[in-house]
């Protein structure tokens, strides 16, 4: 039985173990989440960034006649294979966590941007922009690690190093497509200075390794900023999302993945002024348009690695920014909230220089089970067990993260459920079987629905049995 999987997954994820030394054996392994770090830092610059054709995913092509025998640097920091929390943390965040799910918490701010404009094109309240326009302004830094969506390619993203308003403000918003921040550490390479990074977790674990690494840069790098994540989404997700929106790569002029206040929307703009829009999960209007959303954000298009990615919260940043999605924050929000999780007495100072100086306005704090109960999703991102023995029949490779691999069940249901989490994720590379996919989507959301309502029935019920006055 495990063979047959195992020969079924070797088909459906173009695995192939090699051994040429460098990463390319990282993507033969289905290791890459396409961070980008490998690309700046090889010595003969034979590693380019480009889409898998097979998977949709960027991953680093790698030339195979001018790389170095024996020059193992892109894998020493490839965060893939590895990442060694516990030295991590201890050396960059000052401690290792109590908590393995959200890792070390010094403090947690809900505000946003004071900027009422910012505030509701951005992303989440848009506090992080807020951060880095005021760093920026008050030369606390001279440019940022950032993504913003290209102008010649609206549906592509571009990482730049932004040393203007206009760059940051450019970048504002989430990127729900493949991103290569690792590709900008070649510019705090070059150029002395200090330098913000951002970028989700695996990004960051992706620029601490590159700390550790190359140390005459490291203090070049002055705040890592990070994004909460679920998992990432490859182009495949992308052109999926464009065709439910019935637009074409070629008349798409403008891609916003979110913005326009709290929960969000995404909307595309053709080149004749249409506006194509798809409301978040929780603020659609109907189930076609929750199925259309869960399809493209909900682990169809994750490259592989995201399913064995234990951090969510994006343990190793100086700063972390998410939705607070506790109905305490944003029952009756409309514009946007930003949660901080602050890790470092660094991040700490700049947030509180920032909300001193009137460029993020705090709302309250949160407590760090808050943080944990925000995050629908983290219970089965800590939880990666069944995906390990999952990864093993299905004879895929799995990362090293230490004893954060030891939560989750080993039950046949849950490898089982792990299985099928693989299994969609090859739906989703095969553009014939989408409409399948996001039926199964609908399905998903009816069942939904169908069991909200009779358990609010039961509930009700239950009520009026339990209080019920015994006649006398």
């Amino acid at each position: 039985m495990r063979s047959v999987l195992s020969l079924f997954s070797k088909s459906m994820f173009q695995i192939k173990k090699t051994r040429l030394g460098n990463v390319e054996d990282i993507v033969n392994s289905s290791l890459c989440m396409g961070c980008g770090v490998c690309e700046p830092v090889c010595p003969v610059r034979c590693i380019k960034i480009d889409e898998s054709e097979t998977t949709g995913q960027q991953i680093p092509i790698v030339d195979q006649s001018t790389c170095i025998a024996g020059c193992d640097v892109c894998l020493r920091v490839c965060p893939g294979e590895e990442v060694d929390f516990d030295l991590l943390n201890e050396k960059y965040i000052g401690k290792i966590p109590e908590r393995k799910d959200i890792g070390h918490v010094k403090n947690t701010i809900v505000g946003h941007a004071s900027d009422s404009k910012l505030r509701f094109s951005a992303s989440s309240g848009g506090a992080l922009t807020a951060l880095l326009v005021y760093l920026l302004e008050k030369d606390f830094i001279d440019g940022a690690v950032v993504v913003r969506m290209n102008a010649d390619h609206p549906h592509m993203t571009e990482v730049i190093i932004a040393r203007t308003v206009e760059d940051l403000l450019a970048s504002k918003g989430s990127k729900y497509c493949p991103a290569s921040s690792g590709q900008g550490l070649r510019a705090i390479m070059r150029e002395p200075g200090r330098y913000a990074f951002v970028g989700l977790s695996c990004h960051v674990h992706a620029a601490r390794k590159f700390q550790e690494v190359f140390r005459k840069y490291s203090n070049r790098i002055v705040l890592n900023l990070g994004l909460f994540c679920g998992g990432g989404i490859t182009f495949n997700g992308t052109r999926f999302l464009l065709e439910q929106l019935d637009v074409e790569e070629e008349e798409l002029v403008q891609l916003t993945l979110r913005g326009d206040g709290w929960p969000g929307k995404t909307t595309a703009v053709k080149k004749d002024g249409t506006r194509c829009e798809l409301n978040k999960r929780a603020g659609a209007t109907t189930l076609h348009e929750a199925a259309t959303y869960t399809s493209w954000m909900h682990r169809y298009f994750f490259p592989p690695r995201c399913l064995t990615c234990t951090d969510l919260t994006a343990q190793l940043a100086d700063i972390s920014f998410g939705d607070p999605w506790l109905d305490r924050f944003t029952k009756n929000d409309t514009q946007g909230l930003s949660m901080m999780v602050v890790r470092t007495t660094a991040g700490q100072r700049f947030l509180d220089l920032a909300i001193r100086d009137g460029a993020i306005t705090a709302i309250d704090n949160a407590t760090p089970q808050e943080v944990a109960d925000s995050q629908k999703k983290l219970n089965k991102k800590i939880q990666t067990r069944p995906y390990r023995i999952a990864a093993k029949f299905l004879g895929i490779a799995t990362p090293n993260y230490g004893e954060l691999y030891n939560e989750g069940s080993s039950s046949p249901i849950a490898i089982a459920s792990a299985i099928w989490d693989y299994t969609r994720l090859w739906l989703g590379r095969n553009h014939r079987l989408w409409k399948f996919l996001l039926l199964l989507e609908e399905v998903h959301q009816h069942r939904i629905v169908f069991q909200a309502k009779w358990r609010g029935r039961i509930i009700r019920l239950m009520k009026k049995i339990t209080f019920r006055t015994p006649p006398q």
